[in-house]
């Protein structure tokens, strides 16, 4: 229910304002009153109302000024004044202030119920508009957080919808890195980035999107800092054209499978392992499709994956550390997604058993 307070010196207005109207018929509860300027600021300050209905003259602080110190301290209050034939002057001025309404005496009980049927439709109105602007701030985070992810793995395909919700702004950004982690982490922002948050596949990105390219090392330092030590991620590579930002996504995600691999314990930055993994980008979509095909359980598009990647490995690596890197890289996923499904089996097998049972 809103909450109401009237001022005027007149106690008969007061009284019948009091008597005549059914506010609760409005959804509104009468707080207090008060007959001059003081009395009313000093009112406003212990009830906090929604709505304030005031005459412009009163004894002590005039109507005007009293409705100037409310809107400095509560610029969201409604205020409503009482206007007399000869005060168009004193009207003007409490319209520049920011009243919602007025009324010109004498007052009738028409006139009120008039006035608060315009009042509450303006105030459900701007309420209807604030609770639009909270959802569609919350869904721009919810739509940009999958425009991001369709930009990732669709490359250039998703980069006009990312455009479309990052904003102006695309327009600005000259690079992208992304972090791959198996923990949400948050960092502080920088005036120099904006980071994206994003979840896919049981792993967290943290897409920075780089407004000056001249500072980039400094701030991927500046963000690195912030990690703890023992956090295991990965870090692709900055790419200078937002087509290219699957190829970051793919880089950090390999660092980090890597890193899980190896068994560490730390940030793992893809260009600190390229040199050992030089064929990267080519057996990178193989194991994906192996994963993919692993997970969804069709064996006949999996083993062709799998001979496809061997047949690779076998005419392109001469080197032995790297041909047993991939193939134990390629093992340790598989080994992952079985983990995985494991759990899901075992999830749902103890709910049928526990609302289920034989």
């Amino acid at each position: 229910m809103l909450k109401m307070v009237v001022f005027d010196d007149e106690y008969i207005v007061l009284e019948g304002l009091k008597r005549m109207i059914d506010w609760e018929k409005y959804g509104i509860e009468l707080v207090g009153t008060a007959m001059n300027g003081y009395e009313a600021i000093s009112l406003f300050i212990n009830q906090k109302p929604d709505i304030v209905l005031t005459d412009i003259r009163m004894p002590g602080l005039d109507g005007l000024a009293v409705i100037e110190k409310i809107l400095a301290e509560v610029p969201e209050t409604v205020c409503i004044v009482f206007s007399g034939f000869n005060e168009v002057e004193y009207l003007k001025k409490a319209i520049k202030l920011g009243v919602m309404d007025y009324f010109e005496k004498p007052v009738t009980l028409s006139m009120v119920q008039e006035v608060m049927k315009r009042t509450i439709k303006k105030i459900n109105e701007k309420k209807r508009l604030e609770r639009l602007e909270a959802d569609w701030e919350k869904n721009y985070h919810i739509r940009l957080e999958k425009a991001t992810l369709d930009l990732l793995t669709l490359g250039e395909q998703g980069e006009w919808n990312w455009r479309n919700v990052f904003g102006n702004k695309s327009n600005k950004i000259v690079g992208i890195t992304v972090l791959a982690m198996k923990d949400h982490v948050k960092l502080l922002d920088s005036y120099d980035c904006q980071i994206v948050y994003a979840y896919y596949g049981g792993t967290y990105f943290l897409v920075l999107f780089h407004f000056d390219n001249n500072n980039e090392e400094v701030i991927i330092t500046h963000f690195l800092k912030q990690l703890d030590h023992q956090i295991l991620g990965g870090l692709g590579s900055t790419y200078y054209q937002m087509k290219d930002a699957s190829k970051s996504y793919r880089e950090a995600l390999y660092a980090m499978e890597y890193g899980m691999f190896m068994g560490e314990k730390r940030l793992v930055k893809f260009k600190d392992i390229q040199r050992r993994t030089s064929v990267f980008e080519d057996f990178s979509k193989y194991k994906q499709a192996i994963s993919a095909y692993l997970r969804v359980g069709d064996d006949k598009s999996l083993l062709e994956q799998v001979n496809l990647f061997i047949h690779k490995l076998e005419a392109q690596i001469k080197s032995r550390e790297i041909l047993e890197n991939e193939i134990l890289h390629l093992i340790y996923l598989c080994l992952e997604i079985v983990k995985e499904a494991e759990k899901d089996v075992c999830s749902r097998e103890g709910f049928w058993a526990k609302y289920f049972p034989q």
